[in-house]
């Protein structure tokens, strides 16, 4: 897949997960074995925010993949440490097994992004 097209999913990818669990938390939770709470869905309201703001420098990286190296970076550890996170959650029996379907984009595309970053020259990657 060409870096361009990537990111912009990659982007697309993080708008639809924060505006789905942002607006649809009380639908969407339940299938993963939490129950959705006035505080927790204020938290998930919170991470939504901010999974929706990585997604603004996932598509400027499209046009601008040097330019953007440091937020990919923190976007590509970022993804790994939900992706830990969940995979934790789920052995302690905290959340269902399906979330792992949903964090498998999140490994995915932190797999991709570190490849796209190990393509820049070696001052960008710093």
């Amino acid at each position: 897949m060409p870096m361009k097209a990537m990111f912009i999913s990659a982007a697309w990818f993080n708008w639809i997960a924060a505006l789905g669990f942002g607006f649809a938390g009380e639908w969407l939770l339940p299938m993963f074995s939490m129950q959705p709470s006035p505080t927790a869905l204020f938290f998930v309201h919170l991470f939504c925010a901010l999974v929706f703001v990585f997604g603004f420098a996932y598509y400027r990286a499209a046009t601008d993949l040097a330019g953007q190296a440091p937020a990919i970076r923190l976007g590509a550890i970022a993804k790994l440490a939900i992706v830990v996170v969940a995979s934790v959650d789920v052995i302690l029996g905290l959340v269902s097994w399906p979330i792992l379907v949903v964090i498998a984009g999140d490994l995915i595309y932190a797999l991709l992004f570190f490849r796209a970053l190990a393509c820049l020259p070696a001052p960008v990657r710093v």
